[in-house]
């Protein structure tokens, strides 16, 4: 009994690993140098765009590329409209926004600790310093967590496709 379970997971493994196609990688480049980034299908992407005199950020998950138009999420973009890429740096970026909302609970905290306990005064200049020493903390994190490639310093996205023929 235990053999045939195994069996049949063994088959049932097998089989959907025939329709899982990650096959299509983008790869972030700058001539001459090694690719500095890949995302295969799935992978979570933050592209800004040019669309006429505007320009904006959009995310999704790499879906597929063709030669010339990059698919993520539900958008389709083309790769001549693309302006930049930006990648997080792992935690730093959680730990600013975390700081930063710190910053603005700690006051908030305080002063309503005070106005019930009828302190006075109600906002002293150390609450004020560690805040705004949090939220510069944070900015600075958040800041500094995510690296931004703008394409018109030479960065560029290549597709590979080993699909095709």
């Amino acid at each position: 009994m235990k053999s045939l379970i195994l069996s049949l997971s063994l088959l049932f493994f097998l089989l959907s690993s025939l329709f899982a196609d990650a096959q299509q990688y983008l790869y972030l480049k700058k001539k001459g140098e090694t690719p500095a980034y890949r995302w295969s299908q799935g992978d979570f992407l933050e592209i800004k765009v040019r669309n006429g005199d505007e320009e904006f950020w959009l995310s999704g998950d790499f879906v597929r590329a063709d030669s010339n138009r990059i698919v993520f999420g539900t958008k389709i973009v083309r790769k001549e409209n693309i302006v930049a890429l930006r990648l997080d740096r792992g935690l730093m970026p959680f730990f600013g926004k975390a700081a930063m909302a710190g910053a603005t609970l700690f006051p908030a905290i305080i002063i309503f600790n005070a106005a019930i306990n009828g302190d006075r005064p109600i906002i002293r200049p150390l609450t004020v310093y560690v805040s705004l020493g949090a939220i510069a903390t944070g900015y600075a994190l958040h800041h500094f967590g995510i690296k931004r490639f703008y394409f018109k310093d030479g960065w560029y996205l290549e597709h590979i496709d080993f699909n095709q023929d």
